[in-house]
């Protein structure tokens, strides 16, 4: 499991290659891990990247969030 710093690497990293980019597709491996619909995601723009604890939040345009942990 990733400490802190580690997550605020990601999450830098992350906000460099995503905020101000349209998601195109989404993919998701687990169909019990999505809350909502995931056919909502594509064609919104991620406008924000935070930390939350070891929480990785990512607010696109059309108030959808999208929360990663890297557990």
């Amino acid at each position: 499991m990733p400490e802190l710093p580690e997550v605020e690497i990601a999450r830098r990293s992350l906000s460099r290659w995503t905020v101000g980019r349209t998601l195109l597709e989404i993919q998701c491996l687990d169909e019990l891990s999505v809350l909502g619909s995931a056919r909502e995601l594509p064609g919104q723009h991620f406008v924000a990247r935070r930390r939350r604890g070891k929480n990785l939040l990512g607010r696109s345009t059309g108030c959808i969030s999208l929360l990663t942990h890297l557990g």
